[in-house]
């Protein structure tokens, strides 16, 4: 794999874009939503490499099973491996690496929260409802009695 299969293969996962922010040499593979780069891809020694995230466990297997993968060049060691192309590593495999890294910095999607009818209860029991609907009083009842704004009434 070549540079230019490597950034068109990263610009094939959702919202990556290519930027240089240290100019010709050096392509940062970023999530568009965040700015957060997954693979920076540079020439060292001659030979093509790029910078990939892991978590620390992954990192130190991959830096074993193979000697290609090195701790990464100028970047965190413990969660970022440097990745020599052209190696030992397989195309297949450098593709799940690349994955990988970006879903490690890719945005979190947040859950909404959800009430449980326990967690509900307590609420309600905190908030000292009794489980009975309450009466209306005549001033709620002339609320909701009210016509809809926008129509012609007379007060």
């Amino acid at each position: 794999m070549n540079e230019r299969e490597l950034i068109d293969y990263c610009l094939t996962l959702p919202d990556a874009y290519e930027d240089y922010p240290f100019g010709e040499g050096w392509c940062v593979m970023r999530h568009r939503k965040n700015k957060k780069g997954f693979a920076h891809i540079y020439e060292r020694y001659g030979g093509l490499c790029v910078n990939l995230k892991c978590e620390p466990l992954e990192a130190d297997f991959l830096r074993q099973a193979f000697a290609d993968v090195t701790p990464a060049y100028h970047m965190n060691k413990t969660h970022w491996n440097a990745v020599t192309l052209g190696g030992d590593v397989p195309e297949e495999e450098l593709k799940r690496m690349v994955g990988r890294s970006y879903d490690l910095i890719k945005p979190k999607t947040r859950k909404a929260k959800t009430l449980t009818n326990k967690t509900l209860a307590k609420y309600l029991k905190e908030y000292g409802w009794d489980g009975k609907t309450p009466e209306l009083t005549d001033e709620d009842k002339e609320w909701l009695d009210m016509p809809s704004v926008g129509k012609e009434t007379e007060w």
